[in-house]
């Protein structure tokens, strides 16, 4: 999971991307097998779905993925198939999502299917992204920090005492052994 990006879409489908083996689940299409914050793990394969497996599609039109449940598959020979979705929370299929000239899913819409989660982990990103006033509190409180944070490093640490800096002596040790070396 290495970039955060969100749009909104629809209320119950809406998804958040985090990477191509890695979605955040922020609808509630998916309760209670999934919930809003969960992190999804994803697998390829080449072979088909099974019924009852979830999955994790994008439209082409949509930059969002989507996180529902195959409950239909067709396949077209030996290497070819098309999906039927929905959301275990929804009382009808997706094909209101594929559009209107799209009935079924084909397997280039995929993305992968879930193989696991970590619940809640990602409501973070949630309330950062839909609370601007928790966004900005955020950053006003890191900007805070990095303006009184105490000064430099060299500041902090004695001269002699920096972690990366080569054995020096202070100034004041200097003036020792210049009066021990006159006595």
């Amino acid at each position: 999971c290495f970039f955060f990006s969100s749009r909104r879409r629809h209320t119950r489908q809406r998804s958040v991307s985090w990477a191509r083996r890695c979605v955040q689940e922020t609808g509630g299409s998916m309760e209670p097998s999934y919930y809003r914050g969960d992190i999804l793990f994803l697998t390829n394969y080449d072979a088909a779905p099974g019924i009852g497996d979830i999955v994790v599609y994008r439209m082409k039109k949509e930059d969002i993925p989507i996180v529902h449940r195959v409950i239909s598959v067709q396949l077209q020979g030996k290497d070819d198939f098309y999906l039927l979705t929905k959301g275990d929370n929804n009382e009808v299929n997706d094909r209101g999502i594929y559009g209107m000239e799209t009935q079924w899913l084909h397997k280039k819409h995929l993305m992968g299917r879930v193989r696991a989660s970590i619940p809640y982990l990602g409501i973070i990103t949630i309330l950062l992204t839909e609370n601007p006033i928790v966004k900005y509190c955020v950053l006003g409180a890191a900007v805070l920090l990095i303006l009184t944070s105490k000064g430099k490093e060299e500041d902090q640490f004695p001269p002699n005492e920096l972690p990366y800096a080569p054995k020096q002596m202070h100034s004041s040790q200097k003036k020792k052994k210049k009066k021990k070396k006159k006595n």
